[in-house]
């Protein structure tokens, strides 16, 4: 996978295509890679996936969630800390 999607949703339906049924050969298992380059937006995107994921699973599992997450609002901020660590 080259670029993420900004929902786990559309990432976990990706992947499950790739696997379907009449994809590849059967018994044997497929590998999903994401290139993502260290320091870039894609490393702190791909946190904010995984936070993400987790509030859902947690929501949808009746547990308790770790906290809201505003996608907008956070990669504004890591935008704006960014501009003032150059």
């Amino acid at each position: 996978m080259i670029e993420l999607a900004w929902t786990p949703g559309t990432m976990i339906q990706c992947e499950d295509r790739s696997v379907g049924i009449g994809r590849g050969v059967e018994g044997k298992s497929s590998l999903i890679y994401y290139l993502i380059a260290q320091n870039s937006i894609e490393t702190w995107l791909l946190e904010l996936l995984t936070r993400k994921q987790k509030n859902i699973s947690a929501v949808l599992d009746g547990g308790s969630r770790e906290g809201d997450l505003d996608l907008q609002k956070l990669l504004t901020q890591k935008l704006l800390e960014e501009r003032k660590n150059r």
